[in-house]
């Protein structure tokens, strides 16, 4: 059981073999065991009350992105996203990382060419937020989706560096999520295309 009371799944013990001589900081060893969902599960929201208390509201939601961004960028050591699109790319991390398949749903809201140029992505399934009433954050400009929104913005920008993807700039950021109270988890991210 975890300081909050809830039952570890039987994938935690493997995962704490990653603390053996030699495995620490093994990113192979994180990807193969569901070490991001054990994260978010687990450490996140200490990590959350730590960052709200030590530097707080406004600083935490910056230093909550970067995070999410450094761990797209070790992850990538070792994956590679088969999907550019942004909406079917998140998709693709919702189901490797979290092993959540409901569909977001996203909406184009603006277009630059034909091109989506920003997009609004709604999810009712969030892999990091609580799923139980009552464990919202008191903070309501805090999301803990704030360190996805992070993650897919690393993983966009990785695709810009590649040459993988058709625009030259990406940002994600979350705008709304359950765990601050509202009904669903909301991003938008911004692309822009050319120089």
């Amino acid at each position: 059981m975890d300081s909050l009371g809830r039952t570890r799944p039987k994938w935690v013990d493997e995962w704490m073999t990653l603390n053996e001589p030699g495995r620490i900081g093994n990113v192979e060893a994180v990807y193969n065991t569901d070490g991001l969902l054990l994260v978010v599960k687990y450490a996140l929201p200490d990590v959350m009350a730590f960052l709200i208390n030590k530097r707080g509201a406004e600083q935490a939601v910056k230093d909550l992105q970067e995070i999410g961004t450094i761990v797209a960028q070790r992850m990538l050591l070792v994956w590679k996203p088969d999907n550019t699109d942004p909406i079917k790319l998140l998709k693709e991390i919702k189901k490797k990382f979290f092993k959540k398949s409901k569909q977001i749903k996203g909406k184009v809201l603006e277009k630059f060419g034909g091109a989506p140029s920003k997009i609004l992505i709604r999810d009712r399934d969030c892999p990091v937020c609580p799923e139980q009433k009552g464990e919202e954050l008191e903070i309501s400009e805090i999301h803990y989706c704030t360190a996805i929104s992070g993650f897919v913005d690393g993983v966009l920008k990785h695709l810009i560096k590649e040459k993988r993807a058709p625009y030259t700039e990406a940002n994600c950021n979350t705008v709304a999520s359950v765990g601050s109270g509202q009904k669903m988890c909301e991003m938008i991210i911004d692309l822009k295309y050319g120089g």
